[in-house]
């Protein structure tokens, strides 16, 4: 879908057009007196042409060719070859929709992936197609509405529509066999189904009790879980949202990340610290498989394609760049399951490095946040360097923050007292051991936000840092100990999460350095 309307001889460029024309013939009329006719035609036209499309296109070439910009293309792709071989692919709405079904229509690519776009489910003719149509051969979608309820008129009391009520809950059977292919659970996989407590969008209380608008996009979800009993594997697309969001349908604990795809489980998984669970299998082939640059698979194929995206010689506009913020957040979702999860850091620092090598930190700045969990998964991976060069980028970004307040407009989350600055100026510093600077900066913030309860804990970690510069482990880990005992007896539970986490990072430290 066109996003930049100049693409197009719209009616407000009429009267400008108009006034060009003129202006043309102003011009021509002008050299006339002194020129022949011909001559002043020929020169006004030229004028004209210089001094509007010729200039246009020179200043605005590199914004409006699009050379080398193959994101909507491998966007797609990636999402398509995160699905399992005739699966069923729920989408949010026009731009996660329109360039797959161009990719399986003109290119010819997972033409056995049924896409189930949920803003065009909300209209009953769209259902009939899923239903009833098998386009390129695919399958059909499973849906068990009956055809009467589809064919008549919206408006009609028999047609499906939404409805309003509390959330229900779903039992849904489910073959043992498949059951056992999503958990090792002996008692999950004897009861034979699949229950989850079935939501819409949050409609207000009647008379205590929750009340739930439910959309026929979230009745069509249902039903396809129902009719097809996973016998089809079901996704939604990470486009859709965040597991937690009403759009999923009380799905939420039954989503495991699969690529560029949040698979619909029959069991509950159990998510990692980031609250996401993830398939290490399929996000280990996604990530890091090359993909020849020429080469697009049209069957099922795991690995992603990321052309020209540490290319400077090519231009991406602000939507697209966010767009892609979204491969980023899936790479460290992904190092931070190894890390945390896996405690793998050989393979955590491999995929640090792949996501920096085809996303450049230079062509797609990253913003402080981002920055201080790449440096502290590097820093716990033994990976010093790598650690020291992404501190010293939050030391430059921050800084820059602090000196220009007005700067925090265009930085996510520096707004925010949670993300403020001056702390994560403050472990920058600690991670390339300059303690100074690290108490200098506390100092400077604790006068503009005293109460902030994570002071205290960077001050009382001066000590820890220059111990860790020793290389003295395991006194910086006794004291770590000490410390989270502490705030965890005050029921100080900020600094209690922080000590947990860099107790792990000190632990895998040792491990990745040989120290016990």
């Amino acid at each position: 879908q066109p996003r930049e309307r100049d693409y197009f001889y719209a009616g407000s460029f009429m009267v400008w057009c108009l006034w060009i024309g003129v202006g043309t013939y102003a011009i021509i009329e002008a050299l006339s007196k002194r020129l022949s006719m011909r001559l002043a035609a020929v020169g006004g036209t030229t004028l004209g042409l210089l001094a509007v499309p010729v200039n246009m296109a020179i200043g605005g070439w590199p914004i409006h060719s699009r050379a080398g910009n193959y994101v909507p293309f491998d966007y797609s792709y990636n999402i398509l070859q995160s699905c399992e071989k005739d699966a069923i692919l729920f989408t949010n709405g026009d731009n996660d929709t329109f360039p797959l079904w161009y990719l399986q229509d003109v290119a010819g690519i997972r033409r056995d992936v049924r896409i189930v776009n949920l803003s065009l489910g909300n209209t009953l003719w769209y259902i009939d197609q899923l239903k009833n149509l098998e386009p390129w051969g695919a399958k059909k979608v499973p849906i068990s509405f009956p055809d009467s309820m589809l064919r008549t008129d919206e408006e009609s009391d028999q047609a499906l529509s939404y409805s309003f009520g509390p959330a229900e809950t779903v039992r849904v059977p489910v073959d043992r066999q498949i059951l056992a292919q999503f958990t090792r659970d002996t008692a999950l996989i004897a009861r034979g189904y699949m229950e989850w407590t079935f939501s819409g969008q949050s409609y207000g209380t009647e008379g205590g009790q929750q009340l739930y608008l439910i959309r026929v996009q979230d009745k069509l979800i249902r039903n396809i879980i129902e009719t097809s009993r996973f016998t089809r594997p079901l996704y939604f697309s990470v486009t859709v949202g965040y597991p937690g969001s009403d759009v999923f349908v009380g799905l939420g604990d039954y989503l495991r990340l699969e690529g560029m795809a949040y698979r619909i489980c029959p069991v509950p998984q159990r998510p990692n610290a980031g609250g996401v669970t993830i398939n290490d299998a399929v996000m280990e082939q996604c990530l890091m498989n090359d993909i020849p640059a020429d080469v697009a698979y049209r069957e099922p194929h795991y690995g992603f394609k990321f052309r020209n995206l540490n290319n400077s010689g090519v231009y991406y506009d602000e939507p697209t760049r966010n767009y892609l913020e979204s491969y980023r957040r899936l790479f460290l979702q992904y190092a931070a399951f190894l890390l945390e999860q896996k405690r793998d850091t050989k393979r955590t620092v491999a995929v640090l490095d792949r996501m920096n090598t085809v996303m450049s930190p230079d062509q797609f700045p990253l913003n402080y946040i981002d920055m201080q969990n790449i440096a502290e998964f590097y820093w716990a991976c033994g990976a010093l360097d790598k650690a020291h060069d992404f501190a010293r980028r939050i030391v430059e970004r921050t800084k820059q923050l602090i000196n220009n307040p007005d700067y925090a407009d265009y930085e996510q989350g520096a707004r925010s007292p949670a993300y403020s600055p001056y702390i994560y100026l403050a472990d920058a510093y600690a991670l390339l051991g300059r303690t100074t600077d690290v108490k200098r900066t506390i100092e400077a913030y604790k006068a503009i936000q005293p109460d902030d309860p994570r002071i205290p804990l960077r001050l009382e970690l001066i000590p820890v840092w220059e111990l860790l510069g020793q290389r003295k482990y395991q006194e910086a880990l006794s004291m770590l100990e000490q410390l989270k005992a502490r705030y965890e007896g005050q029921n100080n539970y900020l600094p209690a999460s922080e000590l947990r986490r860099l107790i792990l990072d000190v632990q895998l430290l040792m491990g990745s350095n040989g120290t016990t």
